[in-house]
């Protein structure tokens, strides 16, 4: 059997290294079946079923394995991975949870919590989860990134844009942190900042147009005009075909005339 079990082995590596996820599947598949309490085979099959879309088959895969192996920090975590990925929000948080409490330096775990908190509301818990990431391994550019994102939400933006700069410092085209920073700067003076941060960041990605929009759009509904119409014309500079910018920057104006009108009235 072990004979066997080799062979699916490096026939299931095979296939996925050339991209045959689905007979990776079916050599895993056979694996579990001949050695059914082996936690690590059940992991992979999990992952690979999840890699093939199957989100659903993946989370019971990966629940045998923690089953047979609750104390493994790691399938912990793909599990709350693919509870995310299934909408499940709770879940996800409950198995980022025993992630931690079975490895607390697990950095990557923390990460995951900070984003999962911060998606359910939980802002202050998505701050504290987002430092200890970011004191766990100050190298990964998500974490500083998700940190930025907690304190602008907590209403600390000197800090959150200095997350933000750290972020950038890492990984200078990574798109998040630079939004982030234009979501500060949109309501500043610092008009200048904004223009260089959306030219860079359209330059890397012009598919950030549709986010970046959402900020302008934003800005305008908190009555900010000036900021709206700085962001959409650099948008509209930078990527001319965007119609929607054209747009939305004459709606900034028109904003921007009635409040004039209403001041003078």
């Amino acid at each position: 059997m072990e004979e066997e079990i080799r062979r699916l082995a490096e026939a299931a590596r095979a296939s996925s290294e050339s991209g045959k996820i689905d007979e990776s599947i079916i050599s895993y598949q056979k694996i579990t079946k001949l050695r059914p309490e082996d936690a690590e085979s059940w992991l992979t099959l999990g992952e690979l079923q999840a890699q093939a879309g199957s989100v659903e088959d993946g989370i019971e895969s990966i629940r045998e394995s923690i089953r047979l192996d609750p104390g493994n920090s790691y399938a912990w975590l793909i599990l709350g991975y693919l509870h995310h990925a299934s909408g499940n929000l709770d879940e996800a948080k409950r198995s980022g949870l025993h992630a931690v409490e079975i490895e607390f330096e697990n950095a990557d775990a923390w990460l995951f919590l900070s984003g999962v908190a911060g998606q359910l509301g939980e802002i202050e818990q998505a701050e504290n989860c987002a430092w200890r990431a970011v004191s766990l391994d100050q190298n990964n550019p998500n974490s500083h990134t998700n940190h930025g994102h907690a304190l602008l939400n907590l209403g600390n933006p000197g800090e959150a844009e200095t997350a933000y700069w750290k972020a950038l410092e890492l990984a200078p085209t990574m798109p998040e942190p630079r939004l982030g920073l234009i979501s500060i700067l949109i309501n500043t003076t610092r008009l200048d900042e904004l223009s260089s941060h959306i030219r860079q960041l359209l330059n890397a990605d012009l598919n950030s147009a549709e986010i970046l929009s959402e900020i302008g759009e934003r800005a305008l509904e908190r009555g900010n005009s000036s900021g709206a119409i700085a962001l959409f014309s650099n948008l509209i500079a930078s990527y001319p075909e965007y119609e929607n910018g054209h747009i939305w920057l004459n709606k900034a104006y028109l904003a921007a005339d009635s409040s004039t009108e209403a001041r003078h009235s």
